[in-house]
């Protein structure tokens, strides 16, 4: 503890002080030459009386274990903190104010975190994707405090030595919309975090075959090893995809579910929409889609975007379909579709 002197220096208080204990219990001391008072246990309070107004003080922690705890945190309240003629004191006394000095101390942990995949077909490989720290204000923790996760670490990063209180969370790269938002900046790119249910786009490959997919990201519950003092995150990247119901009828007739008046045999194919709505055979999504005899089909798993469906084959006594279809596909599985352009 160090308190102003005379000449306004802060110097070592080696006068005497009450050391109030969790349990309610004080003990008298006197503080040791060096300003130093031992003893202090978590919940204790140090309580100095009759400061004259206008001294200022600094409260340092001493002999702390920085193999164990971070640097502390000081709260000061009841008093003057800014435009102080020490530069590192923490307060200055006012008038008939009592000082409030709150010294935390933060235990050090290291943070597992680690990435899962689901909705993806068997032997599906995904691309590097960035984790990132977050204090409890939702700041980042520290411009470095960031880690690439991909198949080479298999998608799993350890945060050392940090505070217990942070959370970690899949980065994404930030658009125009994120001006306003905290960021870190990687290799002069700046990505912001993926609240819980968010989006992502990540590369995923399967059968030779690399396409750049949407992802839903949720947080799972964080457990810790009291022990050690680990904590582990789990981060999960689930695929979107939706199925479509078709139905074939013939022209003016009206669709009810309980129908039978759907046509059986009618062949469709699948593409990825242009981006003009035009489609081209290297945009070929599936083939041979058939109804059934209900004249009812249903094409899975098709991920967000848009696609252009077209008959191929009509049923048996009818003409092809004149014009195509257009799917519209959100992240959010709502489904759009037109006709020559009406819905």
């Amino acid at each position: 503890i160090y308190l102003s002197g005379q000449d306004g220096r802060l110097i070592p208080y080696d006068g005497a002080y009450v050391l109030k204990k969790a349990d309610g219990s004080e003990k008298k001391g006197t503080a040791s030459a060096d300003g130093i008072v031992s003893g202090v246990c978590a919940e204790d309070t140090i309580i100095i009386e009759q400061i004259l107004s206008g001294t200022e003080f600094k409260v340092e922690e001493y002999q702390l274990d920085q193999n164990k705890y971070l640097e502390p945190s000081k709260k000061v309240t009841g008093c003057k903190t800014e435009e102080l003629n020490n530069s590192d004191a923490d307060g200055q006394m006012e008038l008939e104010k009592d000082v409030l000095v709150t010294v935390t101390n933060t235990l050090k942990t290291n943070l597992i975190v680690t990435k899962q995949w689901s909705g993806d077909y068997e032997g599906t490989t995904h691309g590097s994707i960035y984790v990132g720290l977050y204090k409890e204000n939702g700041i980042p923790a520290g411009k470095n405090l960031y880690a690439e996760l991909n198949e080479s670490n298999g998608f799993s990063y350890t945060f050392n030595n940090v505070n217990e209180k942070n959370t970690v969370y899949e980065l994404r790269k930030a658009t125009d919309a994120d001006a306003e938002k905290p960021k870190y900046t990687i290799n002069n790119v700046d990505y912001v975090k993926v609240e819980n249910n968010g989006y992502v786009k990540v590369n995923a490959t399967y059968q030779g075959k690399t396409e750049l997919t949407n992802y839903e990201v949720s947080y799972g519950n964080r457990t810790k090893t009291s022990e050690e003092n680990i904590i582990s995150e789990t981060i999960t990247n689930t695929k979107i995809v939706t199925d479509i119901k078709l139905v074939k009828i013939k022209k003016g007739d009206i669709f009810k579910e309980d129908s039978s008046k759907g046509l059986k045999g009618a062949e469709f194919s699948l593409y990825r929409a242009n981006k003009d709505d035009t489609y081209s055979e290297d945009k070929l999504v599936r083939s041979n889609i058939k109804t059934d005899n209900d004249g009812k089909v249903t094409i899975e798993e098709l991920t967000p975007g848009t696609y252009i469906l077209v008959e191929t084959k009509a049923p048996t006594g009818y003409l092809l379909s004149e014009k195509n279809w257009k799917l519209e596909i959100a992240l959010d599985k709502t489904i759009t579709i037109s006709y020559d352009g009406n819905p």
